[in-house]
């Protein structure tokens, strides 16, 4: 799944609410604009899902991340 919409906190945490009751199994959570300053609430946001044992942060390239649920 990837979320790349609102950019504000509330925003992304309701897409990643919505959308990853879908995620297969074996699938990935794709977060774009991650670690830019452009959006601070967003890297806040995905490092609270890592940090909270929620999502395991595979890494980011560019403006990217991946990461993959613990379940």
């Amino acid at each position: 799944i990837v979320v790349d919409g609102d950019h504000s906190y509330q925003g992304v945490k309701d897409d990643v609410e919505r959308y990853t009751p879908l995620l297969a199994d074996d699938g990935l959570l794709i977060i774009d604009d991650y670690g830019t300053d452009d959006w601070p609430d967003i890297y806040r946001y995905v490092n609270e899902l890592v940090a909270e044992g929620t999502y395991e942060l595979l890494g980011h390239f560019s403006r990217t991340a991946a990461l993959r649920p613990l379940r």
